[in-house]
């Protein structure tokens, strides 16, 4: 991506942020969350690639699928600060959540998951601490092709 491109998308952010904090109930949060990270996990070959509407069907985030491309679109400006690659690599010794073979043992997913519940800004906290776990875990498999 340039850097006008880049630039024009960390503005838009700023200003979505802004009226997120103030204006966003939790759904949208939630919404945001798990968009803008699902995006940055795939890009980082974490999770497999799929369709809007079956992340949506499988997460039951919005009634229009559609509305989950603006925090997708985001997600690059949202985690700028995160590599969730190293962060897997840390706690794992790998940052593949499902291959092949298997997936990782859901205790490995929660633990995971409250490490990047830890890390999220404050302002896209939509929940308990327990809740945004076990959301990001249900992101974990969600996408795998096991499912």
């Amino acid at each position: 991506m340039n850097k006008i491109s880049y630039i024009f998308k960390y503005i838009i952010a700023l200003l979505v942020i802004g009226i997120y904090r103030v204006l966003l109930p939790s759904k949208g949060k939630k919404m945001t969350y798990i968009a803008s990270m699902y995006s940055q996990l795939v890009e980082a070959k974490i999770l497999e690639n799929v369709t809007i509407d079956k992340l949506n069907s499988r997460l039951h985030l919005v009634s229009q699928p559609e509305a989950l491309q603006l925090p997708m679109e985001l997600g690059s400006v949202i985690w700028k600060d995160v590599s969730f690659k190293n962060l897997l690599k840390e706690e794992l010794g790998s940052y593949h959540i499902c291959n092949d073979d298997h997936c990782i043992p859901f205790d490995d997913a929660q633990l995971i998951s409250a490490k990047i519940v830890e890390i999220t800004p404050n302002w896209l906290k939509y929940d308990t601490t327990t809740n945004m776990v076990r959301d990001v875990a249900t992101l974990f498999y969600a996408t795998s092709a096991k499912v």
